[in-house]
């Protein structure tokens, strides 16, 4: 009889576990909850921001700066060091409460040698221009982002994605560093001089 218990409770186990799994398949929670902590699909959780920026002052995303950093960066990055922070996943999303009224505006990513990728850039849901980085120096890339895209309270939402999202689903690989940020900046178009198209390296 003793020897039966390690079987048992080795079936209590899978039990718990079936229990555990079919809680979570049926669990009423947001899509962005469970594409994170369920199926583990999706890096990006999106966070509570204030958006606060200065137009023109570049954002870094180094350890020192990190409040500021934090006060645009809704989710996707992760493990911030002393030179910048990393792109977790295939998305990240960053948000500036910019002004009514504002004109065109221009955003700079400022990325670190080492990954290549392509990563689609896009304002409030429509895309700007393709970031394309050879991986081989330090860049920064500026897009044009036209007064029509921003939402009426003037808000800019700044998406990053990655041209081939990683696949399968539940899986590793959603959660894999792609791209390294130095800082990003917010400018008002006009201030810019010698201003460039979109995805170009400055």
């Amino acid at each position: 009889m003793a020897g039966l218990l390690p079987y048992a409770g080795l079936a209590l186990l899978a039990v718990g576990e079936l229990a555990l799994l079919g809680f979570a398949a049926s669990a009423d929670v947001s899509e962005t909850y469970r594409a994170f902590y369920i199926d583990r699909s999706s890096s990006c959780l999106p966070q509570p921001v204030t958006g606060a920026f200065q137009f023109g002052r570049p954002i870094s995303a180094g350890r020192a700066t990190l409040p500021e950093f934090d006060a645009v960066a809704i989710c996707g990055v992760a493990y911030t060091g002393a030179e910048g922070t990393w792109m977790f996943g295939p998305e990240a999303r960053f948000h500036f409460a910019v002004p009514p009224g504002t004109q065109d505006l221009r955003f700079t990513l400022e990325g670190r040698r080492g990954h290549q990728r392509r990563l689609l850039v896009m304002a409030n849901g429509t895309s700007v221009g393709m970031l394309d980085n050879d991986g081989h120096a330090d860049q920064s890339y500026g897009f044009a982002v036209p007064r029509a895209l921003l939402a009426d309270d003037g808000a800019l939402d700044v998406t990053l994605l990655i041209e081939d999202p990683p696949e399968p689903r539940n899986s590793v690989a959603a959660r894999k560093f792609n791209f390294f940020i130095r800082s990003i900046t917010l400018s008002l178009e006009q201030d810019e001089r010698g201003s460039v198209s979109s995805g170009t390296a400055l």
